[in-house]
């Protein structure tokens, strides 16, 4: 088994479009039920609206970020943390954390899209 979906409950899917369109992330694919996705390497993005997916589900599901899952994205270097921070702030996300040297060794900051949904942007090098 591997992952292959994130897919994020979203109020406003145009609008995380927009703001995963400004943070770079191409649409690589739009399916029905307002269905939007981003090729994200091996893993696919998908914004799905939050009623669609809980019919889909059979569950009303929460609605905010907060107390969701966060997404770790790991990128080759710390100053690509600071660049892709920079570009999420840019694009409208709220930072959370600034990048900063972690204790483990490592490089992350957070931020919240504009749904609340958190995100991590890291460097390991041990990774």
């Amino acid at each position: 088994m591997r992952p292959s979906y994130i897919t994020l409950s979203s109020a406003a899917p145009g609008v995380l479009r927009g703001f995963y369109e400004a943070l770079g992330l191409v649409v690589s694919r739009e399916g029905p039920g307002a269905l939007i996705c981003f090729s994200l390497g091996p893993l696919t993005l998908a914004l799905y609206p939050a009623e669609a997916l809980s019919a889909e589900l059979g569950v009303a599901l929460p609605q905010g970020g907060l107390g969701r899952t966060l997404i770790s994205l790991n990128v080759d270097s710390a100053q690509e943390v600071d660049a892709w921070m920079a570009r999420a702030q840019a694009a409208g996300a709220r930072i959370t954390r600034p990048a900063e040297r972690a204790a483990w060794g490592g490089y992350r900051g957070y931020f919240l899209d504009p749904e609340g949904n958190p995100w991590e942007l890291v460097f390991n090098p041990r990774a």
